[in-house]
């Protein structure tokens, strides 16, 4: 049970060390250039995950030696 909530407060963490700058640098660029609105904590890890799921590289480099 203990690895379970380590494991969940370090997927926590993640997520928010991740989301932060994403969060701070869309509030800083996009209003200013494009008129966009200010967005929060959750919509920001929501793009984030968004856009990781869009443009991650899923192709296996799996080398044969033949």
């Amino acid at each position: 049970m203990t690895q379970f909530i380590s494991t969940l407060l370090s997927a926590l963490l993640t997520v928010a060390i991740f989301s932060f700058p994403v969060l701070w640098l869309w509030n800083w660029v996009m209003p200013i250039t494009f008129g966009l609105p200010v967005i929060d904590f959750w919509t920001a890890s929501g793009l984030l995950m968004l856009s990781n799921l869009l443009f991650k590289n899923n192709t296996s480099t799996k080398h044969d030696n033949n």
